[in-house]
């Protein structure tokens, strides 16, 4: 899944599978890569009621910008 659909063509072209939803994202594997500017716009993604549900048992593996003490608190 990407916020921005066409960025996503060149890897769907090649054989990936594309996520229509962040939520289908979540759903489709049990680690979740994150790689988006930072913690803020990470939580304004998985903060909604149905993608927090899924994200029990995964693996999220965030690469975006930011501090310490916000990894410690998106990891809470």
């Amino acid at each position: 899944w990407n916020r921005s659909p066409a960025k996503m063509q060149p890897l769907v072209d090649l054989g990936a599978a594309p996520a229509v939803s962040v939520a289908a994202a979540v759903e489709a594997s049990p680690v979740v890569l994150v790689n988006i500017d930072d913690y803020p716009s990470t939580r304004a993604l998985f903060e909604a009621a149905d993608i927090v549900e899924k994200l029990s048992g995964r693996v999220v593996v965030q690469l975006s910008t930011g501090t310490p003490q916000e990894a410690r608190e998106f990891e809470e």
